[in-house]
């Protein structure tokens, strides 16, 4: 790697460090291309969160992330994955999935599954947040679960 891929690619780690005193966390929410701004935001976290649905797909294409960012562990030993389960449905096989990642897939998951639920579906077309459309609902409430779990183990 040349010093201007290099700077290229720790672009966004070096303007984090400027404001570190400033703020405890920066969420990044981006999509599944390995894009240079994927890179960017890889190479400057510390903790990746994976929503997984069930199904083959899903668990093939978290296998595929942990490869993916083994290469960017040269610059970033410290980069982690942590599954969470989301649209979990209360059916056999959901939950035999749910329990395989948990105790046999060798993934770091949250213990808080997001259940599936229409409500979740209707804010997006609302283009509403969650909780602003639905501040009680079964999915905010699985979703500030996982944040209480987040943060309690950052703070650890």
């Amino acid at each position: 790697m040349t010093i201007s891929e290099d700077n290229q690619v720790t672009r966004l780690r070096e303007a984090l460090e400027e404001v570190a005193d400033a703020y405890d966390y920066c969420i990044c929410d981006c999509g599944r291309l390995l894009d240079m701004v994927v890179i960017n935001i890889l190479i400057s976290a510390e903790l990746i969160i994976a929503p997984v649905k069930v199904g083959g797909y899903e668990i093939e294409a978290l296998q595929n992330l942990e490869e993916q960012i083994e290469d960017l562990r040269d610059i970033n030993p410290d980069l982690r994955i942590k599954a969470l389960m989301t649209m979990r449905q209360k059916n056999k096989t959901s939950l035999e999935v749910e329990e395989w990642l948990k105790a046999d897939s060798g993934f770091d998951m949250f213990v808080t599954p997001v259940r599936r639920s229409i409500v979740a579906e209707k804010s997006t077309t609302a283009m509403m947040p969650l909780p602003k459309f639905s501040k009680r609902g079964i999915v905010s409430q699985d979703y500030r679960c996982v944040v209480h779990e987040l943060l309690k183990e950052m703070e650890g």
